[in-house]
This record gives structure tokens, sequence and C-alpha cells, in this order.
């Protein structure tokens, strides 16, 4: 079973209070506190995500966000797809977190670069796409490792690429996710 069918699955489990796994069944132990800063670069929204998850904090989660940010995951294996908008993966998210009791985030990042929209200045050579025509946005590639301790199923560890476009508020220059596109399957 891939990687993405078994998040699915999981999530589809915690929401629903049913569990196809054998779980590990251990101590999660305390895990150390994040501090939340104001994200004025996508590394501090990548370290808020992680105090988000450290304090099974949905609201910081749902701050990380842009408000039209979506959740995508597409799959060249088993044509599922899967297209999640804010207030969706707020709510997921929301109920993995009311059904763990630790959750461990960590984001690598492999790569990094600008995405123009084809109405903005850009420098030669630049990638330039029609879907966001007015902004610049920052892609940045990670590799993303989650251990899920749950209250009723057990550890959960997932592994996964995942592409992190970020944009730029221009009035409060705070950057936030705009689309979280899981890269696992493609």
């Amino acid at each position: 079973m891939n990687i993405r069918v078994s998040c699915a699955v999981l999530l589809a489990a915690l929401i629903s209070g049913s569990c196809v796994f054998s779980p590990k069944s251990e101590n999660p132990g305390p895990s150390p506190k994040g501090k939340w800063e104001e994200p004025t670069s996508p590394d501090k929204v990548v370290n808020n995500l992680k105090v988000a998850f450290d304090e099974l904090n949905n609201e910081f989660y749902r701050d990380c966000l842009h408000d039209n940010y979506y959740y995508l995951s597409r799959s060249e294996v088993d044509n599922i797809d899967i297209r999640w908008s804010k207030s969706e993966d707020v709510r997921i998210v929301e109920n993995l977190m009311k059904g763990s009791t630790k959750f461990v985030f960590n984001a690598d990042q492999n790569s990094i670069h600008e995405e123009y929209g084809k109405d903005c200045e850009y420098p030669d050579g630049a990638v330039v796409v029609p879907e966001h025509p007015n902004e610049m946005w920052l892609v940045v590639n990670y590799t993303v490792d989650m251990e899920i301790f749950t209250k009723s199923f057990g550890e959960y560890n997932v592994h996964q690429f995942m592409e992190f476009k970020f944009v730029k508020d221009p009035k409060t220059n705070l950057y936030s996710i705009v689309l979280w596109n899981d890269l696992t399957n493609q």
C-alpha cells in the first residue's frame, strides 16, 4: 500500500474511530517546546508548523496557512487525487490532533526557487506560471517526517516529500503557506 493511501486510511481511521493497523504501543514521553515566531520568512512558518504540532494547537496550524490555501496530493499510481481547501484541511488536522497525545513534525529543506506570476516583473530565466498572475511564490521542497502518537491506535511514522508554496503578504510582509503539495506519489 503506498504512503498516500496509508495516510488517507490513517486519517479516516482516526476520524471515524476505527483502526485497520496493528500499531506500536509506546510511551511517547515529553517533547521540547518551541516558540511561535512572527512569520517573516518561510523558515519561521515551518518552525510555527512544528510548534503547532508539538502543542497540538490547531489555531497555530490554521495561522500558518494563507486564506487561499489548499492541500494537494496527486497520484500517478492509483489515480486517487486529494484536494482540500483550508477549512477542510484545518478540520482534518484538528481531528488528528484531538486523537493524538504527541505529534512530532520535522521538515528538512531540499530545494528552493521563486515562481513568478505571468503579470509580475521577473528576471531572465525565471519560472513563470499563469496560476497566480500577480504574485511571486517561494517554492520549497522538503522531506517531511512525522511521528504521530495516537490515544487509541498507537504510533505511526510518516515519511513524505512535500512542496510548500509560500506567499508574502504585501501589506504585512508576513509569509504563509498557500499550497501544500504532497509529491510522495508523483
